[in-house]
């Protein structure tokens, strides 16, 4: 996920204008580096990126299914109030 991330920070920065053009320079396929943005762009989701301590550690692959999934109708919000609820879980368990 680190460079799932620091791709979404050289888009984020301007230092690429297109995921097309961070592809060709990273010598990735167009679909590689659109999987790992995706997989980035969940953990920008306060709600889901707050429940980890280091978002760096999150497995691309699953990030990048989860963040698929939202795109359904109606699963959004729903994905987006379990992470809500898991968070608020995890506080009131915190020492």
């Amino acid at each position: 996920m680190e460079r799932a991330l620091s791709f979404q920070a050289l888009l984020d920065g301007k230092v690429f204008t297109a995921q097309d053009a961070l592809a060709e320079a990273m010598n990735l396929s167009k679909g590689q580096v659109s999987k790992m943005v995706k997989a980035a762009g969940l953990l920008r989701l306060g709600s889901i990126g707050g429940l980890f301590a280091d978002t760096s550690t999150v497995p691309v692959e699953q990030a990048y299914k989860l963040a698929a999934l939202m795109d359904r109708i109606g699963a959004k919000e729903v994905i987006l109030q379990a992470a809500k609820n898991l968070g608020r879980d995890g506080q009131s368990r915190a020492p």
